[in-house]
């Protein structure tokens, strides 16, 4: 058991169907809040090879998005200085995609100094199955720092992965032997691992 990851009355896992997590939200607000602004929601996409951008204002109430869950949810445990970070890397890997499940590890105490992270499992159109990661770290020179990685399942072999759906980024090798590396920029990467007959695109981006 990873008592320094859990928060002490909860086990953290909960799966958020937004319908539901709507009836319940809409209930104890008098009022909805108008959709925050910031980078424009997009559904999570292996394809998307440019750099996120994101800003750290504080997230308004939003009670229309899986981000305002767990946005809450954070608040509610303790975690203030990184809720605008969670907020726009979440709605930003989630988009209009209403059913997410979330993992959260939150340490205690102090969570609101401490790294906390969150895992997720995307269910997008198509019956498209993603899984994402995104780690926070308060009290950073750009105030909260985050990392985020994606996990989407291609059916096509790597190197036709590479040349159809990543084109604009630069080859730079293999991790060892059969993982290949594409580079976006000083803060991006995507890591194509075979997998059977296909293969995982793994994005990894550091969010400064």
């Amino acid at each position: 058991m990873q008592k320094t990851m859990c928060f002490k009355k909860s086990k953290l896992f909960f799966k958020i169907t937004i319908y539901s997590f709507l009836i319940i939200i809409l209930s104890a607000l008098s009022t909805a809040c108008h959709a925050q602004d910031g980078i424009k929601n997009k559904p999570l996409d292996p394809t998307q090879s440019k750099k996120t951008e994101i800003s750290e204002s504080v997230p308004k109430n939003r009670v229309d998005s899986p981000s305002s869950a767990f946005v809450q949810y954070a608040q509610s445990a303790g975690v203030r200085k990184c809720l605008g970070r969670i907020e726009q890397v979440v709605t930003f890997l989630t988009g209009d995609i209403s059913t997410v499940g979330g993992h959260f590890f939150i340490p205690s105490p102090d969570p609101d100094n401490m790294m906390v992270s969150l895992s997720m499992e995307i269910q997008q159109p198509g019956n498209i199955l993603a899984y994402a990661s995104s780690s926070f770290a308060p009290n950073q020179v750009n105030g909260c720092g985050g990392i985020y990685e994606t996990v989407v399942y291609w059916p096509q072999k790597s190197e036709l992965v590479a040349q159809q759906q990543y084109s604009d980024l630069h080859r730079v090798g293999k991790l060892s032997s059969q993982i290949i590396v594409l580079d976006g920029g000083s803060t991006l990467r995507i890591f194509l691992m075979p997998a059977g007959t296909g293969c995982i695109a793994i994005k990894k981006e550091l969010i400064q």
